[in-house]
């Protein structure tokens, strides 16, 4: 009779020596137990039960009903927005934070605004951004994101910002067929989507970064109707059925789609934008050029005014996303009194020159523009790879910073929480920022997708 073995990890079958003929267990591993690795973890790293307790502690303050918010910083003003703000207004999920290429830790750029029952906008789409949402959301859930969709923004036209952007227009086309999404980016981008749905429609309307801009309004106003007129007064695109209807009006005015400012006013493609706005209580979508390369942008997004039970109104929410750049005045004049601002720190504070050379920020510059223009939280991400699980924490942060991670989802009712954070990441990775100071990884290869100029 043959005796059946079931078979383990790393179990082997000698064959030779003779002496040695048979099965060979002593390499398998014993089983594991969660509960086991968990204790023996914290006693050789006795400071995560401390970070563990510190963020315990921390957020238990938080929700003391006696506390209230203000009482977290004592010396510092929390806008109305954040101090009333309930927990399905916003969240802002991480998706990538990450620059040039995905790593092991870190995704390439991508960022979702959850606006919960008034849909959300992405912000950026880097390869891989629709895995991350199923990882983030699972698969229904990220179904259920793209089907609520209802803008894509790009920065620039790096591949590391742009990248993921047919894979998850083609994923949402299958969900829905015949309502297009509206896509803004530079103009190089139009060029890109176009040559791509030669191959597979994507179900898309392309709006120019330019035709968002403070210029854009400007010139728009005096042509653009007081009220939307799309789809008997539905404010959104779900009744139409392609994009040379959505277009259609403005077909006669022009023979282009989707064009640059330089050539006119888009007046269609920014009413499509007005109608999505108003529908998602959105009072503001602003493209501010910033210096990176060719066309590339940072965004202002600003709410309306948020209605009250006693029927009064309060200030709305302004965020302000950096996109790559330098630090530049336009973006600083952008960020006066945002309640967020997500800025680039590709490089950290000893790197200026390698900053200066690929038209990115690091550290200190991009809290500097925070700290400049009175924001009220500033988080940084797109860190270079070279620091694959977290930055050099410097000096240079504030009681305002914090520092983004994948998967990171932060709701507007929490960022007073945000800074207190920095203690507990700098205890759960002071082996990795002491691997950092030892050893500057010089065997990094350099941002290739970066020194990329279009």
């Amino acid at each position: 009779m043959l005796k059946a073995t079931l078979a383990n990890n790393l179990m082997k079958y000698r064959l030779r020596p003779i002496s040695a003929l048979g099965l060979d267990c002593s390499a398998i591993p014993e089983n594991f137990n969660f509960l086991t690795a968990q204790e023996e973890f914290s006693k050789e790293r006795s400071y995560v039960s401390e970070a563990k307790e510190y963020l315990s502690r921390t957020w238990a303050a938080m929700e003391e009903e006696d506390s209230g918010i203000q009482d977290i910083h004592d010396s510092e003003i929390v806008p109305e927005c954040v101090m009333q703000a309930g927990r399905h207004e916003l969240e802002i999920v991480f998706l990538g934070t990450g620059s040039s290429q995905p790593s092991k830790y870190r995704n390439v750029s991508g960022i979702y605004l959850h606006l919960f029952e008034r849909g959300g906008i992405l912000l950026d789409c880097g390869e891989g951004t629709y895995a991350q949402l199923k990882r983030r959301y699972g698969s229904d859930g990220a179904d259920d994101i793209l089907r609520n969709l209802k803008c894509i923004w790009i920065s620039h036209i790096h591949a590391d910002h742009h990248a993921g952007l047919p894979r998850l227009l083609s994923a949402r086309k299958r969900l829905i067929v015949d309502k297009p999404l509206l896509v803004i980016g530079p103009k190089q981008l139009r060029g890109f989507l176009n040559a791509y749905e030669m191959v597979e429609e994507l179900g898309m309307v392309f709006l120019d970064c330019s035709q968002t801009t403070i210029a854009a309004e400007a010139a728009a106003k005096p042509l653009e109707m007081d009220r939307c007129t799309m789809s008997g007064g539905d404010e959104s695109l779900s009744n139409l059925p392609s994009e040379a209807v959505a277009r259609s009006e403005s077909d006669k005015l022009m023979q282009e789609n989707g064009i640059h400012l330089q050539q006119g006013v888009d007046i269609a493609g920014r009413r499509i934008l007005n109608c999505i706005l108003r529908s998602m209580g959105l009072r503001n979508l602003r493209s501010v050029h910033v210096v990176h390369c060719h066309n590339a942008y940072g965004i202002v997004l600003e709410s309306d005014p948020i209605p009250m039970d006693d029927g009064s109104l309060r200030e709305g929410w302004k965020v302000v996303y950096s996109g790559d750049t330098r630090p530049c005045p336009a973006l600083v004049d952008a960020s006066k009194g945002a309640t967020v601002l997500i800025h680039e720190a590709t490089f950290d504070d000893s790197k200026p020159m390698e900053a200066i050379a690929k038209n990115h920020s690091i550290t200190k510059e991009a809290i500097e523009v925070g700290m400049t223009a009175g924001v009220y939280r500033i988080i940084l991400t797109h860190f270079s790879q070279r620091y694959p699980k977290i930055p050099v924490l410097s000096g240079s942060y504030t009681n305002k910073t914090c520092i983004a991670f994948d998967m990171m989802s932060v709701n507007i009712a929490d960022l007073p929480l945000l800074p207190r954070l920095l203690p507990a990441f700098k205890m759960l990775f002071q082996d990795e920022m002491s691997l950092e100071d030892e050893d500057d990884q010089e065997s990094y290869v350099p941002d290739s997708a970066d020194s990329l100029l279009f």
